[in-house]
């Protein structure tokens, strides 16, 4: 089952493709999303280790982050794996 990004449909290749109103629709998903960290499951701080933690974005996607990113942080994600990339 291909991950989801909240309701941005699965991508394949450059482009997502489907059906709306009996129409063939495409859209070109860019590489990349910043979306706003809101839960970091209490897991906050930096620590001696470099442990990736969990962390719900907005979309309600949860993705591993790095110790130091907290709460209201905006977090760059690629949208074709849905991983965490940096702090935007």
């Amino acid at each position: 089952m291909p991950w989801r990004l909240g309701a941005v449909p699965a991508r394949r290749g450059d482009h997502s493709r489907g059906v709306l109103r009996g129409r063939g629709v495409g859209i070109e998903l860019p590489q990349t999303v910043d979306l706003t960290v809101v839960d970091t499951c209490g897991h906050q701080g930096a620590t001696a280790s470099a442990q990736l933690k969990p962390a719900t974005l907005e979309t309600g996607l949860v993705v591993d982050r790095a110790p130091f990113v907290e709460n209201g942080d905006l977090v760059r994600v690629n949208t074709e794996t849905g991983e965490y990339l940096s702090r935007a």
